[in-house]
């Protein structure tokens, strides 16, 4: 578990550039939303949820936001775990009156 808060700290101090130039960290992050221990899932759904809280303006828009960020989030959203839903739908809220209203209906 502090192998996951020191990747997903190191995540939330990058850039969305630095992610681009040197994906390493995000994947390690993206992979622990895939884990099969939902305590790991609820680490990823708790980073998104903070990095969509700090970097919300800078992400609308973006091609990054709706490839990469958004897909994974609606995975989330069905996870057997109410914990791992939970911290996903908090996530979600972060943008959520920044997304058109077909998003969010889909």
């Amino acid at each position: 578990m502090l192998g996951n808060r020191l990747v997903t700290t190191v995540a939330m101090n990058l850039s969305e550039a630095s992610h681009e130039e040197e994906p390493v960290v995000f994947r390690l992050v993206m992979g622990m939303c895939q884990d099969t221990n939902y305590t790991v899932r609820r680490d990823g759904g708790i980073f998104f949820k903070e990095y969509l809280k700090k970097n919300n303006k800078e992400l609308m828009g973006t091609e990054r936001l709706e490839e990469i960020y958004l897909p994974e989030i609606y995975e989330l959203l069905n996870d057997e775990e109410s914990y791992v839903r939970i911290e996903v739908i908090e996530a979600i809220l972060e943008i959520l009156e920044h997304l058109s209203l077909e998003t969010i209906e889909t």
